[in-house]
C-alpha cells in the first residue's frame, strides 16, 4: 500500500526535525576536551567559530569567560572575521562583557552577523576592516545588545594615494570604525575610529583636496566617516571618544535615548537622526534631545554610568527603550523614566523593616498578645529579630535597636540579644541600606512566672469542664500561683506537675484537644523555670 504525505504535514516534519537539531552549543577558551557539536560543557569548542559552525539556524552559542583571539572565517573573501555568524544564531555570554572579549588582534574584523543573528553582552576590541572594524551588521535584523565595543577601526590603503598630488577629498572614506548596520541596544560604543592611511607617508590634505606627504616609510591618517558607528540603528547605546572625518560618533545612523558626546570630528552628521538624545550641537532632526554634557562618573578611566546630577536620567522615552537590562545588568527603567545612554542611574529604593522577639509564651493557641516568661521574677534575655528585614536592591543592611524614647542603642545586629525586666516594653528597628532607614516597632510584656499561671487559671475558669472537674484544676493553680509569690519555686514546680496528672486524669478522656492546651501551658512554664532553678 502506498503511503502519501500530505505538503503540510511534510513542512511541519521539515520543522520539528530543525527545531530538534538547533541546540545549544557551548564555547569555553580553556576547554580541555572539544568535541563537535560541542552541545556540553564538558565537550565545549576552545574558539566560537568552531561553534557555529556546528550549529543550526536557529541554535544557540553559550560562551564562558576568556579572550577569544583564535578562530576566522571570511564571507565576502576578502575580510576575516574572528567569528562570522553566517546562520540566524544567538550568541550570548555567560557573564557579561567584562568577562567575555572577542579580539581581533588588529589583524581580523571582530564579528559579522547575517540577518536574524543576535550577539549579546560581550566586548568587541581591536578589530581592524575596510567597514566596520568592530562588527558589521547585514541589517537592522541583526540585534546587538549589552557590548561594549571599543578600539576599532577602520581602513582602506589606496593605491592612488601613494602618489603626491593626487585628488582624495571624498573618494577614500572609510566607514564604521566600531559597527556598520545593525540594531544597537544597550551598548557602547568609544575609542572607534574611521580612517585611511598610506604606509608610503601620503594623506590626504583637506584643504587642498589632493595627496600630500614626503613619500618616507611613515604613516600619516585620513578620518573617515562614523568612528563609532555607521547605518545602524541604536537605542540607549552611548558613543563617546570616537573618531572620524565626518561624524565621528554617528554616521547616517537612527539613535534614540543615545548620548553622543565627546566625539573627534563630529558627535553626528547631517543624515542622522536623532531623538530623546544627549549631544552637541542640538540636532535639527529628531526631538526631545538635550545638549548639556552627560556629567560620567568617569570617563578618563571608562566608566561611563552616570554621576547622580546627569541631565541624562529621566530624560529619555520610555517607548524608544529596548526591553531586558541596561549594560549593567539594572533593570532599565529606574524611577520611572528611563535614562539617556547604556547605563541607567539606579535610584535606591528604601529598605523594609520587621521586628520579631522571641522565645514567646502564650496560654493558648490562639493568643495574639506577646508575652515572654522570666524564669527569676525579675527579667529575662530576650532575643530581638530583624532578619527578614529585605532590602530591593540587595544593599548590605544595618541595623540598630532602640528601647522606646531613648538615643542610645540597645544593640546592633539583625539579631541580636538584650535583657529585659518584667514589665511592658517596645523596642524600635531601625535599619538602613546606607541612603535610607526603615523603622519597625515590637511590643511585648516579660512576666512572671505567677502571672503566667493565672493567664492559665483563666483558661481552665472559662473552659466548659463542669465544677467536678473545673475546682480541682483552679486549686493547684492557685497554690502553685502563692507558691510562687512567696518565692518557693519547689513547691510551685510540684503543684504545676500534679495540675498536669489531673489534667490527664479529669479532661484528656473527654475532650483530648483540651487537655493537650492546658498541658502544653502548664509545661512551658514548668520548663523555663526549672531550667533557671537547676542552674
Amino acid at each position: 500500500m502506498k503511503t502519501t504525505v500530505k505538503p503540510f504535514v511534510a513542512a511541519l516534519l521539515l520543522a520539528s526535525v530543525g527545531s530538534a537539531l538547533a541546540a545549544v552549543h557551548y564555547v569555553d577558551v580553556n576547554s580541555t576536551n572539544a568535541a563537535p557539536p560541542y552541545t556540553s560543557w564538558a565537550t565545549a569548542a576552545t574558539n566560537i567559530q568552531d561553534a557555529v559552525d556546528a550549529a543550526v539556524a536557529g541554535g544557540e552559542i553559550v560562551v564562558t569567560n576568556g579572550i577569544y583571539a583564535v578562530g576566522g572565517r571570511t564571507v565576502d573573501g576578502v575580510t576575516t572575521n574572528r567569528v562570522a555568524v553566517y546562520k540566524p544564531l544567538a550568541l550570548r555570554s555567560v557573564n557579561g562583557p567584562q568577562s567575555t572579549i572577542i579580539d581581533g588582534g588588529q589583524l581580523n574584523r571582530c564579528a559579522y552577523l547575517t540577518n536574524g543573528a543576535s550577539l549579546s553582552s560581550f566586548t568587541l576590541t581591536n578589530g581592524p576592516a575596510p567597514v566596520g572594524g568592530g562588527l558589521w551588521c547585514e541589517s537592522a535584523n541583526a540585534v546587538v545588545s549589552n557590548c561594549v565595543v571599543s578600539g576599532n577601526s577602520s581602513f582602506d590603503p589606496h593605491p592612488d594615494l601613494l602618489v603626491t598630488g593626487s585628488r582624495c577629498c571624498n573618494l577614500y572614506l572609510t566607514f564604521a570604525g566600531g559597527v556598520y548596520g545593525g540594531t544597537l541596544n544597550d551598548c557602547t560604543l568609544s575609542d572607534n575610529a574611521a580612517e585611511t592611511h598610506s604606509f608610503l607617508g601620503h594623506t590626504c590634505d583637506r584643504t587642498t583636496c589632493h595627496t600630500v606627504g614626503d613619500g618616507q616609510f611613515q604613516i600619516y591618517y585620513s578620518l573617515g566617516a562614523g568612528g563609532g558607528a555607521a547605518n545602524a540603528i541604536l537605542n540607549n547605546c552611548t558613543l563617546t571618544a570616537n573618531r572620524a572625518s565626518f561624524g565621528g560618533g554617528a554616521h547616517g545612523c537612527t539613535l534614540n535615548n543615545c548620548i553622543v558626546y565627546f566625539n573627534e570630528g563630529g558627535n553626528y552628521d547631517s543624515s542622522s537622526m536623532l531623538s530623546y538624545s544627549c549631544t552637541s550641537p542640538q540636532p535639527t532632526n529628531g526631538v526631545g534631545n538635550i545638549t548639556n554634557a552627560p556629567l560620567f562618573v568617569d570617563q578618563s578611566t571608562g566608566n561611563l554610568r552616570l554621576q547622580s546630577n546627569s541631565p541624562c536620567i529621566n530624560a529619555g522615552l520610555n517607548s524608544l527603550a529596548p526591553a531586558g537590562p541596561d549594560l549593567n545588568g539594572q533593570p532599565r527603567i529606574s524611577g520611572g523614566i528611563v535614562d539617556i545612554g547604556a547605563y541607567e542611574f539606579q535610584f535606591n529604593q528604601a529598605p523594609v523593616a520587621f521586628a520579631n522577639v522571641s522565645p514567646l509564651f502564650a496560654v493558648s493557641p490562639d493568643e495574639t498578645n506577646r508575652f515572654i516568661l522570666s524564669p527569676n521574677n525579675a527579667d529575662v534575655i530576650v532575643v530581638l529579630d530583624g532578619s527578614q528585614s529585605s532590602d530591593a536592591d540587595n544593599d548590605s543592611l544595618q541595623f540598630s535597636w532602640y528601647a522606646e524614647g531613648q538615643t542610645a542603642a540597645l544593640a546592633t545586629g539583625a539579631v541580636s540579644t538584650n535583657l529585659f525586666a518584667v514589665g511592658p516594653h517596645t523596642v524600635q528597628l531601625v535599619v538602613g541600606d546606607g541612603h535610607d532607614d526603615a523603622t519597625a516597632h515590637v511590643s511585648f510584656e516579660v512576666i512572671t512566672p505567677a502571672t503566667a499561671v493565672g493567664q492559665l487559671v483563666v483558661l481552665v475558669d472559662e473552659a466548659n469542664l463542669g465544677s467536678r472537674n473545673k475546682q480541682p484544676l483552679l486549686a493547684t493553680l492557685s497554690a502553685a500561683i502563692s507558691s510562687f509569690d512567696r518565692g518557693d519555686v519547689k513547691a510551685a514546680l510540684n503543684q504545676l506537675s500534679a495540675f498536669h496528672n489531673k489534667v490527664r486524669a479529669q479532661v484528656a478522656s473527654w475532650n483530648p484537644a483540651l487537655a493537650s492546651e492546658f498541658t502544653v501551658a502548664s509545661q512551658t512554664i514548668y520548663d523555663v523555670v526549672s531550667r533557671h532553678a537547676s542552674k
